[in-house]
């Protein structure tokens, strides 16, 4: 009788552990914007998926850029201390929730000789095409160093 009741308990164990397990969060790869392209400074955080959203933002003349796979995104803004920081970006997709978190953190960097302005941080990234039926947040971390 025991030896049934182990033997139920292993083949159970094995069916579920067996079974695939879905996660519902990723993170989404990204890409560096290499292009030389000044953009509006404000919004200090913006996503572009259109021709005329870029037009809108950058003074810059983009041609070849597939809007239909691909999203741009930029942080940018006034550094929270006297030095230029370093800015990093990481994309989760949380699909069971219908959110896409974009978290920038600002951190260390070089010391600047400034006197009175603060130095300005940029990052433009972009990543494949968001979904449209997805909440987009932006979390900002501050990081001493």
């Amino acid at each position: 009788m025991i030896a049934k009741k182990h033997w139920f308990l292993i083949a159970y164990m094995f069916i579920v552990g067996s079974t695939p397990l879905f996660s519902q969060t990723r993170e989404i790869a990204y890409f560096d914007w290499e292009r030389e392209c000044d953009f509006k400074s404000r919004p200090r955080r913006f996503i572009i998926n259109s021709q005329a959203e870029f037009k809108e933002m950058s003074d810059c003349l983009l041609f070849n850029f597939d809007f239909e796979n691909y999203t741009i995104v930029g942080a940018q803004g006034i550094s929270p201390g006297h030095f230029k920081p370093i800015v990093d970006i990481r994309i989760f997709e949380n699909t069971v929730e219908k959110k896409v978190s974009i978290e920038v953190t600002i951190s260390g960097g070089k010391a600047c000789a400034c006197r009175v302005m603060k130095p300005s941080y940029k990052r433009i990234i972009y990543t494949d095409q968001l979904k449209s039926d997805f909440e987009i947040e932006f979390k900002y971390i501050f990081l001493e160093g």
